[in-house]
């Protein structure tokens, strides 16, 4: 029997030949799955491979319909588990589906007599509540050493329903699938896992979005029962240098601290998804900045002057608001009494820069592609196509470089003595030659200014902006 104790994360691969997978075991001495659906020959160098490795190996022959490549019959799976267990494989993974169309004497019998070197397994590709609520029923009915429950998770919202999942197993995993369902192999404990499933790098990984043994090193999976932080908000939060700046800050700091990413559109769930995870407190980026400033119970004078909100504590049964991107522009920008500053955008962190850069004497002109919906930020609004026109002496870019294509945000020198550019991605917005001394805050300078902030807010712990800076440059 498995010691669910010593096997700590699975290392699995997507290797097609013997001699590849002979190169993973090498290169690792823990606990390994073997995609036998992979493989391209089965011949008898296999079966001497278990044999020699069998006591740290998971035996896997994932059907096509459930991610897999294997497309054989019921007879040829069942043949081929049976060999894998009598070589010595020190479990395999049998999946549900293929059990429940066995005849019962001939389930009953094959668990009777291997049920303690199974993992029962279920992979769900796409999100279905009943289907998962059914599988769940039919993995707990299977007496066996271990359960799988992989599920493709759209948005993070729907990580709930997985934590509320329970098994009978003395091996359990729960997976959540796709980019959504990251934090679900970053801390498998809040879904009553035991270990998860990763790959030495990434050309071995058999998912999307499945990180490798050193980036869950890196991202804090192995730290003892650590606070858990997280930053909520759309897909571009996979370009976040958070995952990266904030968990090496907690491993230089030795500090109990964990960070994590919830790909999520549903701002009105959060305050669910935070308790039900024990999170205690996010950062929040686009789509979500505007819609959680409405669903916070108490919140900073940036949030009532702006209507956004980038920073949630979660303070026993209240949930607590604050902007740190206005605070950053506050604290950065000099006082700029009788001086225009032109802000590129019209989304949220336009409206930070908006509000507190007025509030330093500057005089704001918005120019976005949409007009801003309601306030000052409309009637300081310029069309897109105009922004040329503003004689400005601070310029501030709050556009995705990325999304502009091959036009440049602002394809012309640069006058103004100050430029705040809040891009993280793509290339450079202001690529014509600007002036002499002019003073340049970039988007991951700007990033760890307002980070330092936030994590001041969320861990009780003072962090600067120097201490963010020096542990690496933005990924």
């Amino acid at each position: 029997m498995v010691d669910v104790n010593t096997i700590g994360t699975i290392v699995t691969g997507n290797e097609t030949s013997l001699v590849n997978l002979t190169q993973r075991f090498s290169r690792h001495s823990g606990f390994h799955e073997l995609r036998a659906d992979l493989l391209t020959e089965r011949e008898n160098s296999l079966w001497e491979f278990i044999a020699a490795h069998g006591d740290s190996l998971l035996f896997t022959l994932r059907s096509a319909d459930e991610g897999g490549g294997f497309d054989g019959s019921s007879l040829e799976k069942m043949a081929l588990l049976v060999r894998a267990l009598r070589a010595g494989a020190a479990m395999v993974d049998v999946e549900l589906s293929f059990l429940q169309v066995l005849p019962h004497d001939e389930k009953d019998a094959f668990l009777a007599q291997y049920g303690h070197r199974v993992m029962v397994s279920r992979h769900l590709m796409e999100w279905d509540l009943p289907a998962l609520e059914a599988t769940v029923q039919g993995l707990a009915a299977v007496k066996c050493q271990g359960a799988k429950l992989a599920l493709f998770i759209a948005d993070a919202a729907e990580l709930v329903h997985l934590s509320a999942i329970s098994l009978p197993h003395p091996l359990k995993i729960v997976v959540g699938m796709g980019f959504a369902g990251l934090i679900t192999r970053l801390r498998p404990s809040l879904f009553g896992s035991d270990v998860t499933f990763a790959p030495l790098d990434e050309k071995g990984a058999t998912l999307a979005f499945q990180p490798t043994l050193s980036q869950l090193a890196a991202y804090g999976r192995y730290q003892e029962n650590p606070w858990l932080l997280a930053l909520a908000g759309g897909a571009q939060i996979r370009h976040s240098p958070g995952l990266c700046v904030y968990n090496a800050l907690y491993e230089s700091r030795k500090m109990p601290w964990q960070y994590g990413l919830l790909p999520t559109a549903r701002a009105s769930q959060l305050p669910v998804l935070l308790r039900s995870l024990g999170i205690k407190g996010i950062s929040v980026t686009m789509p979500l900045k505007a819609a959680v400033a409405e669903i916070v119970e108490a919140a900073d004078e940036w949030v009532e002057k702006t209507g956004v909100c980038n920073t949630v504590l979660v303070k026993g049964d209240s949930l607590m608001g604050y902007n740190t991107d206005a605070r950053a522009f506050s604290q950065l920008a000099a006082p700029g009494q009788g001086e225009t500053a032109l802000i590129l955008g019209s989304g949220s962190t336009a409206g930070s820069a908006f509000y507190a850069l007025g509030a330093l004497g500057y005089r704001c002109r918005v120019a976005g592609r949409t007009p801003p919906l309601h306030g000052a930020m409309k009637e300081a609004y310029i069309p897109w196509n105009q922004r040329t026109e503003v004689t400005h002496q601070v310029l501030v870019n709050t556009t995705p470089f990325s999304l502009d294509g091959p036009e440049s945000v602002w394809p012309w020198p640069v006058s103004a003595h100050t430029i705040f550019d809040l891009a993280l991605v793509g290339g450079d917005p202001f690529p014509a030659e600007n002036r002499p001394g002019q003073r340049r805050i970039g988007g991951f300078e700007f990033w760890c200014h307002q980070g330092a902030l936030q994590m001041t807010l969320l861990t009780g712990a003072a962090v600067t902006p120097a201490e963010l800076l020096a542990l690496g440059k933005h990924p």
